[in-house]
């Protein structure tokens, strides 16, 4: 899969396969100003602060815009100035899978913190075949331990993410998701 930002606020997402989504578009909408997030152009975070707060949050699977409401409520709480936390809204690509409506919040619009991708994607290319996928279930068990911050996305995306978004509120957001899966119900994010 290859990304390009062109003219006109527009990325080009395209598949080994042919296949080629064009973002935003009336399938892949985003709220605002297209914004492009990778390891490539976002940093390790090392603030103690952060750390205590993103892993004090009990994330729920499959609610990103509420994981993501809860944690900017959270970092308001312990004192972390409002300006510099956003929100972001749009579309999650993991390596070369489909992607996925996704919300996630940005610190210093350098730093993710996301309770979506799990470190473990980083070694996908090991989950190959159908033997794979009882070890990667056992890993993701195994995972559950940890703290958020050595298990998801803190301070730089994975390698094999990209964040394909614009800033949006987690409401709204949530409102775009269910506007879309509405007009397209079989959507390739949602089967």
């Amino acid at each position: 899969m290859e990304i390009n930002v062109v003219a006109n606020n527009k990325a080009i997402v395209s598949y080994d396969n042919g296949t080629e989504i064009k973002i935003p578009s009336q399938m892949f909408p985003l709220n605002g100003e297209l914004k492009l997030f990778t390891s490539n152009n976002t940093e390790n975070l090392t603030d103690s602060t952060i750390e205590s707060i993103f892993n004090s949050v009990k994330p729920r699977m499959g609610k990103c815009y509420y994981n993501a409401q809860d944690l900017i409520d959270a970092l308001i709480v312990g004192g972390i100035d409002s300006k510099r936390i956003k929100s972001y809204v749009g579309w999650l690509f993991v390596g070369d899978t489909r992607p996925v409506h996704h919300c996630f919040v940005m610190l210093d619009d350098k730093h993710v913190l996301d309770y979506g991708p799990l470190k473990l994607f980083e070694n996908f290319d090991e989950y190959t075949d159908m033997d794979s996928l009882d070890r990667f279930k056992n890993d993701i068990i195994e995972n559950d331990v940890l703290l958020n911050s050595q298990k998801m996305t803190f301070g730089r995306a994975l390698n094999v993410i990209a964040y394909v978004v614009s800033e949006c509120s987690p409401k709204e957001g949530e409102k775009i998701r269910a506007k879309l899966e509405k007009a397209y119900p079989k959507h390739i994010s949602f089967l």
